[in-house]
């Protein structure tokens, strides 16, 4: 479960949750880089079509998060409903998300 906490009118979210509650992870078999439609993983057991991705740990500065457009295959990696914002390294954490909104 989240937890908000609120300070001086604003909201803050435990960003660590989202990981601790990923249902799979994988990691980047090939770098990602920024413009990229597609991810390749090492491994694709547990990823599915429409799933949230989370890659590299929530809180680093290079992290975002991803959706994923069709099945993905060995062959052909997952395809990305967007590209990638950011430039990721091989073996990079990718994380199956439960949720990747919220609502108040």
């Amino acid at each position: 479960m989240i937890t908000l906490r609120h300070k001086n009118g604003k909201l803050f979210v435990d960003h660590a949750q989202l990981v601790s509650d990923a249902v799979q992870f994988s990691y980047l078999a090939e770098p990602g880089t920024a413009g990229d439609a597609q991810i390749f993983l090492q491994d694709y057991t547990g990823f599915l079509d429409n799933q949230a991705l989370l890659i590299e740990d929530s809180g680093d500065e290079t992290a975002e998060i991803v959706t994923v457009n069709g099945t993905p295959t060995v062959g052909g990696g997952a395809v990305l409903d967007a590209v990638l914002v950011r430039s990721h390294p091989v073996g990079s954490k990718v994380y199956v998300l439960t949720y990747d909104q919220f609502e108040l």
